[in-house]
């Protein structure tokens, strides 16, 4: 049986598991991880899943059991590695699906009672561009966690499932959560995210997110870019703090359908905020408070070309002095006449020839001359 959310609406925490998979959620203990990790019977060539290593912080160490038996014991922030091809301890179990797999259980939990664990990233064993194999984990954690992988290329290529206890998993920093190679993977589910700062998401490949009480510092980078299949984001409770830099947050997020409703006051940096999103229910943004902002991108292309977009205007005290061109792009967009009027007419006054690219927008080819005099009268230069 492939692994399946009950719906498409997610029910939470009722995810239904492969039938041959060891199940590491239903009697895990607190205040552990646990990890369900496939290896193979050949290690010679990248994706073989040879190596596995982890840096867990946590007061007074660690330990790591591997299908009941102790692999090992370590202090806090001492690598663990494991190498399977000259590991002989337990047999673990084998599998079918993604692919037949002999598969390990991972039990990590604290040396000293009553200690938490509040880091767990990935860390390579031998060599970059390990693919570290790990297919399901599930955190029976209640306290925040860092949740990072820090490499490119400690990747998951896998990992199709992450449970928490309660449904909910606490991240402290979950930077890279998914790994920047999560395009990589195939996950099918998330618990609830508690995030703190620079939540980044980048390359995920499921079609939803969801967050409580995310908290967000400085900026946005990335966070949802080349989420290329991602529909719908749910934050309860968003906490944006003096976010400055929206740069390729919403990048080819070619199916998404809403943007969550963001602060724009403090932004700076917007270039690419917004491409491809052709699936978009129809928005209007409003940036007249952005009285910093130095480049917008809110732009689609000849193959996705963003209609829901009907409406933007900016604020006329942004400097809009970013060096690259252009400094406003509403490529091929569904603003019409009348909205590309009203962006015109919002547009600051400048004096060094900045740039607005409004090809292929619905409205470009009814603008009148006196139209487009509004923005060149203003210093712009159009491209159309």
């Amino acid at each position: 049986m492939n692994n399946i959310i009950g719906s498409n609406d997610i029910v939470y925490n009722k995810w239904y598991k492969p039938v041959d998979w060891t199940d590491i959620q239903t009697s895990a203990v607190d205040n552990s991880i646990n990890l369900l990790v496939g290896t193979t019977s050949e290690f010679e060539t990248a994706g073989d899943y040879d190596n596995l290593g982890f840096k867990v912080t946590c007061v007074g160490g660690y330990d790591v059991y591997i299908d009941g038996e102790l692999f090992g014991q370590y202090a806090s922030e001492e690598q663990c590695n494991i190498t399977w091809s000259s590991y002989s301890a337990t047999s673990g179990t084998v599998v079918t699906y993604p692919r037949e797999l002999v598969t390990h259980k991972i039990v990590i939990k604290p040396t000293v009672a009553g200690t938490s664990i509040t880091a767990f990233p990935y860390r390579f064993v031998q060599a970059a561009n390990e693919s570290q194999g790990c297919l399901w984990e599930h955190y029976a954690i209640t306290n925040q966690i860092s949740g990072y992988r820090p490499f490119a290329s400690a990747k998951q290529p896998l990992l199709e499932i992450i449970t928490a206890k309660n449904n909910s998993l606490g991240l402290a920093t979950a930077q890279y959560f998914l790994g920047i190679n999560a395009g990589d993977s195939n996950i099918k589910y998330l618990p609830l995210l508690q995030c703190l700062t620079n939540s980044t998401f980048h390359n995920y490949i499921g079609k939803y997110l969801y967050f409580s009480n995310m908290i967000m510092a400085s900026e946005m980078s990335y966070t949802f870019f080349n989420c290329i299949n991602l529909e719908k984001i749910d934050i309860l409770n968003l906490n944006l703090t003096n976010i400055t830099t929206f740069y390729r947050c919403h990048s080819d997020n070619r199916n998404l359908k809403l943007i969550p409703n963001y602060d724009f006051t403090y932004a700076t940096n917007m270039a690419e905020f917004i491409t491809n999103a052709e699936q978009l229910d129809v928005f209007t943004l409003d940036l007249s408070a952005s009285t910093a902002l130095t480049t917008l991108g809110v732009f689609g292309s000849t193959t996705y070309f963003i209609s829901g977009l009907k409406g933007l205007v900016v604020s006329s005290s942004a400097p809009f002095n970013n060096i690259t061109a252009p400094q406003i792009n509403v490529s091929y967009t569904g603003l019409d006449r009348n909205a590309l009027i009203a962006l015109f007419n919002s547009l600051p006054t400048i004096s060094n020839g900045q740039k607005i690219n409004i090809v292929g927008c619905t409205g470009t080819s009814e603008l009148t001359d006196p139209d487009k005099a509004i923005a060149i009268n203003k210093g712009w230069e159009l491209m159309e």
